[in-house]
């Protein structure tokens, strides 16, 4: 019954929370114009970090978010691993890691921290937005904060089975074929910004024949493709990821053996040109639900 009324809670104040998101996401990207740092790692350090972040799975009291970045990083360890009581300063510094400025995670952490209050939250001198004092990655799976439609691996939340959480295998196979189908003779297959362009197009298509209550405004591209960015150039590089990365961060929830965090963070400014590039790309993909059929037929 608690969780019902949190729910409610959460959709009856979504419309109001998604514009004072925005205005967070504004101070956010003024602020990391002035100032930022970023946790930096060599590869040899950073093989040195993961010799204490094995690879373990969440268990039966465990709980993993609709993204599966989020959901690798707690499966090593560098969140909690049951992915509850995540506080404000480990995802901060989680952000960082990543090679994310921590003047852009630290406001953006604090829209989190805002969006996700509970009812129950108390508003002090110190909290007076009432912010949460943790998260659950689960809490993350509440549609219509910031988990939203047409997502590269999971369903939509509307549909059945009305599970946004965990990963749809058909949905990153079809990543995998288009990229190994316009990278024919090239090794190692990767999937790059072309591809991305046409598979969001492809799931964008499919979910509007699929789910009768799509929301996939504005907001939600853009927020789809900032998701989208972090996935090519924080974990990919260049707007590209080796397929190999790709399905062990997808499928397997894992960091690969090879991979390490990026050595330079991009430029504010940068990467407010490629989110209008993301979302530019996947309209004017020509991609059609033709290529389903194609890329099944690959995979047989």
């Amino acid at each position: 019954m608690g969780e019902s009324l949190c729910n409610a809670f959460f959709r009856s104040r979504i419309m109001n929370d998604r514009k004072r998101s925005i205005g967070l996401w504004a101070i956010a990207l003024y602020i990391s114009r002035l100032f930022g740092k970023s946790q930096r790692y060599t590869p040899e350090e950073w093989r040195e970090i993961m010799k204490s972040h094995p690879y373990i799975p969440a268990g039966e009291d465990g709980v993993r978010s609709p993204c599966p970045v989020l959901n690798t990083f707690a499966n090593h360890g560098f969140l909690p691993r049951n992915g509850r009581n995540i506080t404000k300063k480990q995802l901060v510094d989680w952000f960082k890691m990543l090679g994310v400025k921590e003047s852009m995670a630290g406001p953006f952490v604090s829209g989190v921290f805002y969006l996700y209050r509970r009812p129950s939250t108390p508003r002090s001198w110190k909290n007076p937005l009432g912010m949460a004092s943790t998260i659950d990655l689960d809490w993350l799976d509440t549609h219509g904060l910031i988990e939203h439609d047409v997502s590269l691996s999971r369903r939509d939340a509307n549909i059945p089975p009305y599970d946004a959480v965990h990963v749809v295998p058909e949905y990153v196979n079809q990543m995998v074929q288009i990229a190994q189908k316009s990278h024919l003779g090239i090794e190692p297959v990767e999937f790059d910004l072309a591809n991305y362009f046409d598979h969001r197009k492809l799931r964008w298509l499919t979910c509007i024949e699929e789910n009768p209550k799509l929301d996939f405004s504005f907001v939600r591209q853009v927020s789809a493709a900032a998701e989208a960015q972090v996935f090519l150039q924080t974990i990919g590089r260049n707007d590209k990821i080796p397929i190999s990365q790709l399905c062990s961060f997808f499928m397997e929830e894992k960091i690969p053996e090879d991979w390490y965090p990026i050595a330079k963070p991009m430029s504010i400014t940068k990467s407010q040109i490629s989110v209008v590039r993301y979302i530019r790309g996947v309209k004017k993909s020509k991609a059609t639900l033709d290529m389903l059929n194609d890329t099944e037929t690959a995979g047989e």
